[in-house]
């Protein structure tokens, strides 16, 4: 490395701003106040390695500050002269070595900076400041697997480090050649490996990366539920359909949106391609596997969509019927939409069925959509009562 400049030399880009960013964390880790306190005493006890030390951090802490959070183009020779002392009466006090490494790299010695930082983790593997230098360093040497090791290393030792660590290792996500690393680090099932996928599950763009890679390394990762249904609502909401529906057979072994028959056997896990009950001041809608029904409970004088489920479905015809009853089934009825969840057309809709009613309805698809979102939408007319609708079955069969 030339001075500070930290432009990557391998395809790990994601890496480049880790060492301001930790260098500001750590500027930002005390108080004006806090970091002056040890030059207060520097002239006020015995030499002592480790207030040297102390007060060299402080000054260079206030320099970044004042530097709005980066790293100076030079350390202060304060700061360089107080860990030179503290080197020579403590050398484990790893703050010392650490800011002499820096004022070589100032001078434009790399070779001498890197020689000391290599030294640090024999002296403590804490200093998270000095792991993620090295793990910069690695990686513009083109040694990802020694990068992801301090990389790794940095994550595990130091609790705060995750906040700022974390999103570029998932924005990583979408250069192909980190998946063989980051395999490697998760199947360890490292303590921040929550952190990693809920920072995934946040980022709808790496949605596809974070999937494909959650496939590689097996079902039995962090927060698997929260991760998986996020994951597919973020692929859904890309338009990424017939990825959210591969990663939805992975996890079930079931068809999913080409599955096209629909018993209330279980709750669903993975909205939309399993129900998407919908609840609101009007009404709610639940499952009751044991009994294998769709449950509507409504309000009077309402109505609206009640679930909704992605399916995929040919250009044709489509024989589709509801079997339901209803406390009050004078005032009831149900309907199905097909709107395509390609674009924002018009939906294609269904006459309301009756309660007890088996009559069929033929619903014609166009070209131009793969992708529908199936809806069950309701009405209840009374002007008083509200009603508990019990749904049996739902049919949508494409005829020959």
């Amino acid at each position: 490395m030339a001075g500070f400049s930290f432009s990557a030399r391998t395809g790990l880009i994601w890496l480049a701003g880790l060492l301001a960013a930790a260098f500001s964390a750590m500027a930002a880790s005390g108080s004006i106040a806090s970091a002056r306190a040890p030059l207060a005493v520097v002239d006020m006890v015995p030499e002592s390695g480790r207030v040297y030390a102390e007060a060299a951090d402080a000054i260079l802490k206030q320099t970044i500050k004042d530097n709005q959070g980066a790293l100076p183009d030079q350390i202060p020779q304060a700061s360089i002269d107080y860990s030179r002392r503290a080197f020579a009466l403590e050398p484990l006090a790893v703050q010392a070595p650490r800011i002499i490494a820096l004022s070589r790299q100032a001078e434009g010695n790399d070779d001498e900076a890197r020689r000391i930082m290599r030294l640090l983790p024999a002296i403590s593997k804490r200093e998270a400041a000095a792991n993620i230098w090295l793990s910069q360093d690695y990686a513009q040497l083109g040694d990802d697997a020694t990068a992801f090791t301090y990389f790794d290393m940095t994550l595990r030792v130091s609790e705060s480090s995750a906040p700022l660590l974390i999103p570029p290792l998932v924005k990583g996500l979408e250069q192909e050649q980190l998946r063989a690393p980051l395999i490697k680090l998760l199947e360890a099932r490292p303590a921040w490996q929550d952190d990693f996928w809920l920072e995934a599950v946040r980022r709808p763009e790496v949605a596809l990366p974070a999937m494909r890679l959650r496939m590689e390394l097996g079902k039995q990762q962090g927060r698997a539920l929260e991760v998986d249904r996020g994951l597919i609502g973020n692929l859904v909401a890309e338009n990424k359909f017939a990825d959210a529906l591969s990663y939805y057979r992975f996890l079930t072994g079931k068809q999913g949106a080409r599955d096209l028959s629909f018993p209330f056997e279980r709750a669903p896990t993975f909205p939309p391609l399993d129900w998407d009950l919908v609840t609101d001041g009007d009404f709610s809608s639940s499952i009751e596997p044991a009994a294998g029904k769709m449950m509507i409970s409504a309000a009077p004088a309402t109505g609206g969509v009640a679930a909704r489920r992605l399916v995929a479905l040919e250009q044709g015809a489509y024989r589709t019927s509801v079997l339901f009853t209803a406390t009050n089934p004078g005032d009831v009825t149900i309907s199905l939409n097909l709107r395509c969840a390609e674009n924002d057309g018009e939906a294609i809709r269904s006459a309301p069925f009756a309660a007890a009613s088996e009559a069929a309805q033929v619903l014609r698809l166009p070209a131009g959509c793969r992708y529908y979102l199936l809806e069950i939408a309701y009405r209840n007319d009374a002007p008083i009562d509200g009603v508990d609708i019990a749904i049996d079955s739902i049919t949508l069969r494409k005829e020959s």
